[in-house]
């Protein structure tokens, strides 16, 4: 199976983790480019809502996730805690969701949904929630 993480980027070592680990369990992983591009020592995450705007610009990583994502069979969001919210999902994450649900790929989430405002959405888009267990992403 292929699956296409999909995260905070502020998570870059967390998602190269889960990638080795989904590949060790005999997966087929892509992830997003700005872990690839940072692991060649091409990008940095910005520290700046300016910097981390151009940076998506110049690269156009939105684009190119949704890319990664229609060549997949599921998704896997890594929803860690981050800015005091259990579980985040942020907006570049929920819109990978949305992408998924239209497409009709499976998504898994490690964690539960979070309690915010996306709460209702996420449900009504049917992920398989793996309570931090990758053993339980089956096709």
């Amino acid at each position: 199976m292929t699956i296409a993480i999909c995260a905070s980027i502020k998570f870059l070592k967390e998602i190269a983790e889960i990638e080795s680990k989904l590949q060790k369990m005999g997966f087929t992983v892509f992830v997003p480019e700005g872990l690839i591009l940072h692991q060649q020592g091409i990008w940095t995450r910005p520290k700046t809502i300016k910097g981390r705007i151009a940076g998506k610009i110049e690269h156009d990583f939105i684009r190119k996730h949704f890319k990664i994502i229609e060549k997949s069979e599921a998704i896997l969001v890594l929803n860690y805690d981050k800015n005091r919210v259990k579980n985040y999902i942020g907006p570049n994450t929920f819109l990978e969701i949305g992408i998924a649900y239209y497409l009709g790929k499976k998504i898994f989430l490690l964690n539960p949904i979070p309690k915010t405002y996306l709460w209702e959405e996420v449900n009504a888009m049917k992920p398989i929630v793996l309570n931090n267990k990758l053993e339980k992403i089956t096709m």
